[in-house]
């Protein structure tokens, strides 16, 4: 479903191979038309949830254009999206990073994290393969 006219929606996944213990990660931007502005998708070695963490932030900083003042970001991944609709300070080893997707967000006046099914994310889980 495409956002709301001058809304970007950012879908963003991952998955973990275990056969040669690599992560896949995807991260995808669409416009009001659902028109696919821009995408990004990287195979590397496993890596901490901390890292993982750190390369959600990365892809959101860097997908997005540059004058974005409404954005939404949609992942399948509910334990990031929990820890990051979380108000209360995050006092585990990746409260540094969730704290930057904090300042990220209250940077944009209009953004929102939400929850996506893996179904209703299928073009990111793919680029993420």
């Amino acid at each position: 479903m495409p956002p709301p006219e001058l809304l970007f929606k950012l879908n963003v996944d991952a998955t973990l191979m275990e056969a040669g213990g690599r992560v896949g990660f995807s991260g995808i931007v669409r416009d009001h038309l659902n028109d696919v502005l821009a995408t990004i998708c990287s195979n590397s070695k496993w890596f901490a949830r901390r890292s993982w963490l750190k390369l959600w932030l990365f892809v959101m900083i860097s997908l997005l254009p540059k004058t974005v003042v409404h954005s939404c970001y949609r992942s399948s991944a509910i334990n990031v999206v929990n820890l990051v609709k979380n108000p209360i300070e995050c006092l585990a080893d990746i409260g540094v990073v969730i704290k930057d997707i904090h300042n990220l967000l209250s940077s944009i006046p209009s953004s929102s994290v939400h929850f996506d099914s893996r179904s209703s994310n299928k073009v990111a889980y793919r680029l993420a393969k």
